[in-house]
């Protein structure tokens, strides 16, 4: 609906957005998540291979200001569609 390619999804939890936010995009869009929690993301991370759209999708854990941080540095500001 957006148009957007490359997706900025900050708080993972079970991952159901993240799922719904990579089946909407087009082909090589990518969906660039990041949680602080290991147990929560690691719930995501199944339901993302069980629906086929893992590899669209970047699970960063860690700090969340801190990966916003290296984003910014590796990619720029204006890298992200949503």
């Amino acid at each position: 609906m957006t148009g957007a390619y490359r997706v900025l999804e900050v708080g993972t939890f079970t991952g159901y957005s993240s799922l719904c936010m990579a089946r909407a995009l087009p082909p090589g869009g990518t969906v660039v998540t990041c949680d602080i929690s290991e147990r929560w993301t690691a719930v995501a991370a199944r339901y993302w291979e069980r629906a086929g759209v893992a590899d669209r999708i970047d699970q960063r854990l860690g700090d969340a200001a801190d990966t916003l941080d290296q984003l910014k540095s590796q990619s720029g500001g204006d890298s992200f569609d949503l």
